[in-house]
């Protein structure tokens, strides 16, 4: 679902579960990879990219959030604290990093129903923020 290698300084998380779609079981691979980073010595910068050469992500597992009863995907009643929980982590990583930027747009259907569509893009995020500012460097 998630790999994380390290090539020298850079940490490449690969999402590699097929449209890489978001439950609980998901994030909860994502942020033990970003707790990786972040637990590792020296410099570091992390790189997201999908496995999957059409989708990055392509937003909420729905078929997972509407099923009933046992799913790969995990706990539901979890997933919004988790997910939130993950997403701030990643956008406060304490190193440069690439990493999708989900982007909420109201939509409109064939049928002009409104619904909500999440997007990717990418944002590059630098320099790392305050905590990691190297005290040697004027």
């Amino acid at each position: 679902m998630i790999e994380l290698e390290r090539q020298d300084d850079v940490f490449i998380l690969t999402m590699n579960d097929g449209e890489n779609r978001w439950n609980t079981t998901f994030v909860r691979e994502f942020d033990a990879a970003l707790d990786e980073v972040i637990a590792s010595d020296g410099p570091a910068a992390l790189a997201t990219v999908s496995a999957n050469e059409k989708f990055f992500s392509n937003g909420l597992d729905l078929e997972w959030i509407s099923s009933k009863g046992e799913h790969r995907g995990g706990d539901r009643r979890v997933f919004g604290d988790e997910f939130m929980k993950c997403a701030a982590k990643l956008i406060t990583l304490p190193v440069p990093t690439v990493a999708p930027q989900l982007i909420c747009d109201s939509v409109a259907d064939e049928e002009d129903k409104d619904t909500i569509a999440a997007t990717s893009t990418a944002q590059l995020l630098v320099p790392p923020g305050p905590c990691a500012r190297d005290p040697r460097v004027p």
